[in-house]
């Protein structure tokens, strides 16, 4: 019985992370990154802050890669990795003060 419960828990976690990088793939495709961070020419350390936020989750793990990536693909890859850094830190103490 618990083996059977363990096994649906894993189905959907399998299914929520391939929709995950099934999104990112799709905003990748349609130019959705590309438009967002062009707009934002002048906030990429902030978009970069968000995106470490958001890479704390492993539901939107796979789009904040991809946003880290174009950000760090348009400006130094230095400074984005160490704000994306901070902002990962924060979204683990979000998720530490909720769960515990």
């Amino acid at each position: 019985m618990a083996s059977s419960k363990k096994r649906s828990e894993l189905g959907r976690n399998v299914v929520a992370v391939l929709a995950s990088i099934l999104v990112a793939v799709i905003l990748d495709a349609g130019g959705a990154f590309d438009s967002i961070i062009s707009g934002t020419e002048n906030a990429k350390l902030l978009g970069s802050f968000i995106s470490g936020i958001f890479f704390t989750s492993f539901l939107t793990t796979a789009p904040a890669i991809l946003a880290l990536g174009t950000i760090a693909a348009n400006s130094s890859i230095i400074p984005v990795a160490l704000v994306g850094g901070l902002g990962a830190l924060l979204g683990d103490l979000i998720i530490f003060y909720f769960v515990r």
